[in-house]
């Protein structure tokens, strides 16, 4: 016998069936095949089992615009946590079930559409909404306005400071209410309720996978593809969403770990400004601890790793404003992810900075040096040059990773950089770009110093074509045989022209030689990871080189090398 409750849930059942029926024949009167609409969805077993999936459908199944379809993507192991609304959803064809093969969270519904109905127009929601009964007609009435925009029922306006930098997400405002038509400056939450027009939602397995550490933070990636896809957004003006739960929001949660800058995705507002964004993603953020352990293992430990050509050289230089900060800094490159004997750290001094050589030392570094876990190299005073210059002397052979001294770096450090050289052996990597050259190759600041960094580019396998690392500050590894131009190697021209910017100096001969500098696929951000106090030195090269001293080098090096200027101008159109 059918309990009183289950007669209830049978009738609830039936008056939806009697809804979609009515409003399927009113839908398909007005809409004509290639205006059918796809409600894509996706949700977790929590939201299954506590049935918070199963009201968004109900409000879906009430609307006065009726989907075509709705496709509901979930993991294949949680099947199990059906509710029987849904089960009799999907056995009567009302909602098609797609189990996804490798579970990308809230991105299951944008990633695993199948093709037939990427042709159709697509609405999103998140699982823990119920709708307006108009909620879908308002987004598809927005459409038929704006048909090659996404329409979307909540926006942000993404702000910029003075220089065109995007600001963070939790300053963007709330006037997006201003704006009445599509603008790309309008960031979509889309699962609150996003249109997309026809085929739009085409992902290529490495855009999706490029992006996978931070799939959770969907509307960022999205974002991002929309702009590659010149797709502005538009706002629709909806009244607001019942939230049946509370989520972890992941807007606070990834807003430090996005920023935009000026780069290669070119566009443009009504008022006639033109300028560039991209998104920044696979961004690590992270205090680094060294513990007491750290110290006592490496100090008391000896390193019998051999160097061979197969060995990544970690090379360093300081000077003794510098010299007591820099154990920290080879503790946190002697603890990392990447094994021990895959590289070996270096440091190079100038003679008349230490005239009592080793003893003029800290006793760690000593220590450090003694053991074997740093190998050091004396020589003349080149200034930054001696991060690099004398160890390519002595180790032609190698691939070179070169750090600055004041940094302090976080555990996946040198294996970000090793993963990559793997897939472009030839290229080489940045840490992150400082500076860009525009059409005069004259330098332009790309982004802030010192502890005003925030996040840099970490679009995976982006290739920029005129803007210039910061060296040691983010790390550099050039491939062996990066240098072939024997001008490169000639100390009285590299003194006279750049002496105090050696990143100036390496960027010209990679622009020379038409070298391809490649961003990392993962990036660190070193905001919290300065050496105390290390960017008050007067003798540093952030205060020595301003912006002046290097447009002043810039200039030397253009009227010293024409090629320099012919390919950087070549390079712009690409």
């Amino acid at each position: 016998m059918i309990s009183f409750y289950n007669k209830i849930f049978v009738f609830e059942i039936l008056i939806i069936f009697f809804q979609v029926n009515i409003f399927s024949e009113i839908y398909i009167q007005n809409l004509e095949l290639k205006e059918h609409i796809i409600v894509s969805l996706t949700t977790s077993k929590e939201k299954m089992k506590n049935l918070i999936i199963d009201y968004l459908i109900k409000s879906l199944l009430n609307q006065t615009v009726m989907p075509y379809k709705i496709l509901l993507c979930i993991n294949k192991d949680d099947i199990t946590y059906m509710s029987e609304f849904l089960k009799i959803m999907i056995e009567n064809n009302i909602i098609e079930l797609i189990l996804v093969r490798q579970d990308m969270k809230y991105f299951n519904k944008y990633y695993y559409i199948p093709d037939e109905y990427k042709k159709f127009i697509i609405i999103t929601f998140d699982d823990n909404i119920i709708l307006e009964k108009n909620s879908i007609q308002k987004l598809f009435k927005s459409y038929k306005i704006y048909p090659e925009a996404i329409s979307a029922r909540r926006v942000y306006k993404m702000k910029y400071n003075r220089i065109w930098i995007l600001e963070p997400f939790y300053r963007w405002g709330k006037d997006h209410k201003k704006e009445k038509n599509p603008k790309f400056s309008l960031f979509a939450i889309h699962g609150e309720g996003a249109l997309f027009p026809p085929n739009t939602l085409n992902f290529t397995d490495h855009f999706v996978f490029s992006f996978k550490k931070v799939i959770e933070a969907q509307d960022f990636i999205i974002k991002y593809f929309e702009l590659s896809k010149n797709l502005k957004t538009v706002y629709v003006n909806d009244l607001a969403i019942k939230n049946y739960s509370i989520d972890i929001d992941l807007y606070e949660k990834y807003n430090k770990l996005f920023t935009i800058s000026p780069n290669e995705i070119q566009l443009s507002e009504d008022f006639g400004k033109k300028y560039n964004l991209t998104f920044y993603t696979n961004v690590i953020k992270k205090k680094v601890i060294i513990s007491n352990q750290i110290r006592e293992y490496f100090l008391n430990t000896i390193n019998n790793n051999k160097i061979t050509n197969n060995t990544l050289l970690v090379s360093m230089t300081s000077y003794p404003a510098r010299i007591y900060g820099i154990f920290e800094v080879f503790l946190s490159l002697l603890y990392q992810s990447a094994n021990i004997s895959s590289y070996q750290c270096f440091l190079t001094l100038a003679r008349e900075e230490f005239v009592n050589g080793e003893k003029d030392l800290p006793s760690d570094i000593q220590k450090l040096i003694s053991n074997g876990w740093i190998k050091l190299i004396w020589h003349h005073n080149i200034y930054s040059h001696k991060k690099l210059m004398p160890i390519l002397q002595y180790y032609p052979e190698n691939d070179i990773l070169i750090v600055d001294d004041d940094i302090i770096r976080t555990y996946y450090f040198i294996e970000a950089f090793q993963k990559d050289h793997r897939l472009y052996p030839t290229d080489i990597l940045c840490g992150n770009f400082g500076y860009f050259f525009d059409n005069n190759v004259e330098i332009r600041r790309l982004i802030g110093f010192g502890r005003k960094i925030k996040q840099y580019n970490a679009v995976s396998d982006i290739i920029f074509q005129t803007a210039r690392p910061s060296n040691g500050f983010g790390g550099v590894l050039y491939p062996k045989h990066t240098f072939s131009d024997k001008r490169f190697f000639n100390e009285t021209l590299y003194m006279d022209l750049s002496p105090t910017s050696d990143e100036s100096w390496q960027y010209a001969f990679n622009i020379i030689e038409n070298k391809i500098l490649r961003q990392t696929s993962i990036i660190i951000d070193n905001s919290q990871n300065f050496v105390q106090d290390s960017q008050n030195i007067g003798t540093s090269l952030f205060r020595v080189n301003d912006k002046d001293k290097y447009s002043l080098i810039n200039d030397k090096l253009i009227n010293a090398f024409p090629e320099y200027k012919i390919n950087s101008l070549e390079r712009q159109k690409k």
